[in-house]
């Protein structure tokens, strides 16, 4: 993760071992995601494709984050269970099921 990106994390999370865990999620959910939505005009002769869209899936993950974390009131837990489904919907253009604290099935974490 580049210098920009950690700063960004650091300003969002307090303890160190929070940074590390957002960080570790962010880098599993863009990796996973190029697997299961490769980019599709990128070949063996145009990486920096490659390297653009994984700094763009990272840029949408970190804004989410933040927004989850400091605006809604998400906890670590919640937001890196989330995360993976949030891309996804990103890259698929459709709408993440948004929980609200009313919702019986609401995630709880230990």
């Amino acid at each position: 993760m580049d210098e920009a990106k950690l700063s960004q994390l650091q300003k969002m999370f307090k303890r160190p071992e929070s940074i590390d865990k957002v960080a570790t999620f962010v880098q599993r959910a863009v990796n996973l995601s190029i697997m299961t939505h490769p980019v599709t005009r990128a070949n063996l002769f145009t990486p920096s494709l490659t390297i653009a869209e994984t700094k763009r899936r990272a840029k949408f993950l970190l804004d989410w984050t933040s927004e989850r974390f400091q605006d809604q009131g998400w906890g670590v837990e919640r937001v890196c269970d989330k995360m993976f489904d949030a891309l996804l919907a990103e890259l698929n253009k459709t709408k993440p099921v948004e929980e609200t604290d009313d919702d019986p099935n609401l995630w709880v974490g230990e």
